[in-house]
């Protein structure tokens, strides 16, 4: 018992004098391990720059590779796809949300009318400048959308149009002073901080005809902030400019295509020699006429004719002395772990899940692809939140809400709010997925415009589609389908209300 009360004693003595030494050590206070200066961290870059000047001279090289690498990347093409599909899909619509039912229907119509000649080249509708804008975000890290206006007879639902500018158009390069406020590459703030001028070039700087560049017409001219929507994902305070989101894994992507080719040079050039044969005179000989041919004893075949190249089912016969060697190209080991290991690091820079970036299904199944999907769909929904409807959706309906009330289409008012339902993701299990959303509907947890906006659908045209099939079935003297009790069982036909009553009062 002494013993132990000893040791004890020992242990809380040689604990006392580590923290003692340890207080009396400045450096050793309230630090971090990963902060300290050393041998294991002299690799690692500190500026204490701020975020714009850390993008400052990285816009231009960024774009390019990005661009680079989604032109003759197989990977980095597929990510782009898939991000904007799972982004934007096939357009996020809006609701017109007035509370006046006839209201909403007239902005809903005249949004329908003027979306199908919304880009200003004429060349997609709405919906399509949301995904070429949303593309232009993901790979170039910004977008800019120009409002345009247009008379009144050039025959549009609404007077004005919407032109999509690479990032390209905003001059990086215009940083300084102004009376007011300052130039953040590009873009100009007041004294309050706000965002009041875009400094845009007329031409694109990367033009083909090569007399725009340098001439004094396509300096950059500042356009008012009102006509311009910047989207791009703010990764930190302060933030000015967009950086592509293939940033992260640009070095590997290229790395491991640079390694995906080497090895294609080597297998090509392992089997490039086939076979090699020893043992034969490849000296020059006479033939019996006097002419000179080279080798005097060749590999041929059934025929005597010279064999040179063999294929398969080949029956080959080498002269006396005459050794054939087979050459078969070395095996690698490693080349598929390597690979799945790589792809799964360039999956996670480029916040994508590994069977989405590759298509590699193997191993996978409904738990496992759930359990991936679930945390990549709560990125999208951030993002799509964030960038897309921020960015993308809500200006373009300001302008569209502002130029129809100009024109006298809409009557002037407070406001005009919209709900956006962007595409529904598809299910894994459509049926559970359904069975879920109804007990959700049934024990109060959801409402069925709800779960109706989450699959991308309007619920007020669902609705009256309803009515409007429900109406004709009954004509047809039909029950609604649920009324049979039992899923895909036929329904009863419904008996006249008429024969009913006079049934009722004869008994």
């Amino acid at each position: 018992m002494m013993a132990s009360t000893k040791t004890k004693k020992r242990r809380w003595w040689s604990r006392l004098a580590f923290w003692r030494k340890a207080d009396a050590d400045p450096q050793r206070k309230r630090t971090y391990f990963a902060a300290e200066q050393g041998r294991r961290t002299d690799s690692w870059r500190m500026p204490r720059t701020s975020v714009n000047a850390e993008t400052d001279r990285a816009l231009l090289p960024l774009r390019a590779r990005a661009r680079e690498l989604v032109r003759n990347d197989t990977h980095a093409a597929s990510a782009v796809s898939v991000l904007v599909n799972n982004l934007v899909g096939d357009g996020i619509r809006p609701r017109s949300n007035t509370g006046d039912a006839d209201l909403d229907a007239q902005v809903n119509d005249l949004w329908a009318r003027w979306g199908q000649d919304a880009a200003s080249d004429g060349q997609q509708d709405v919906y399509g400048v949301q995904i070429l804008a949303c593309r232009a975000v993901v790979e170039s890290g910004e977008v800019l959308l120009r409002r345009r206006w247009r008379r009144v007879t050039d025959g549009l639902a609404v007077p004005f149009q919407v032109e999509t500018l690479e990032g390209d158009m905003l001059d990086e390069t215009k940083t300084e002073r102004t009376r007011r406020g300052q130039i953040v590459q590009g873009v100009e703030f007041n004294g309050r901080g706000m965002r009041a001028r875009y400094w845009l070039y007329p031409e694109h700087p990367g033009a083909l005809n090569k007399g725009f560049q340098g001439l004094t017409f396509n300096e950059s001219r500042p356009v008012r902030a009102s006509e311009i929507s910047h989207a791009f994902e703010q990764q930190r305070p302060g933030q000015v400019r967009g950086v592509s989101w293939l940033a992260p894994s640009m070095d590997r992507l290229m790395s491991f295509s640079d390694y995906t080719d080497a090895e294609v040079d080597r297998k090509r050039m392992e089997s490039s020699i086939f076979a090699s044969v020893d043992g034969l005179d490849t000296g020059f000989a006479l033939d019996p006429d006097g002419q000179e041919r080279q080798g005097g004893q060749r590999c041929t075949d059934a025929n005597g004719n010279d064999l040179e190249v063999i294929e398969p089912g080949t029956i080959f016969y080498a002269p006396p002395g005459a050794a054939m060697h087979l050459h078969a190209p070395a095996s690698v080991g490693g080349v598929a772990e390597y690979r799945r290991q790589e792809l799964t690091g360039i999956a996670a820079g480029l916040r994508l899940v590994y069977t989405l970036l590759t298509g590699d299904l193997t191993g996978v199944n409904y738990s496992s692809i759930r359990a991936g999907l679930v945390e990549f769909r709560r990125f999208v929904k951030a993002m799509r939140q964030a960038v897309i409807i921020r960015g993308i959706c809500d200006p373009v309906w300001s302008w569209f809400i502002e130029a129809a009330i100009l024109a006298g289409e809409l009557p002037e008012r407070e406001s005009y709010p919209v709900v956006w339902s962007p595409p529904q993701f598809e299910g894994v299990d459509r049926l559970k997925d359904a069975q879920a959303d109804a007990l959700e509907i049934l024990t109060l947890l959801n409402s069925g415009p709800r779960a109706v906006s989450a699959r991308g659908l309007d619920p007020t045209e669902i609705l009256t589609e309803q009515a409007e099939w429900l109406a004709k079935v009954r004509e047809a003297g039909l029950a609604p389908p649920w009324s049979a009790g039992t899923a895909g069982a036929p329904a009863a036909p419904i008996e006249d209300e008429d024969e009913d009553s006079e049934d009722e009062g004869a008994e």
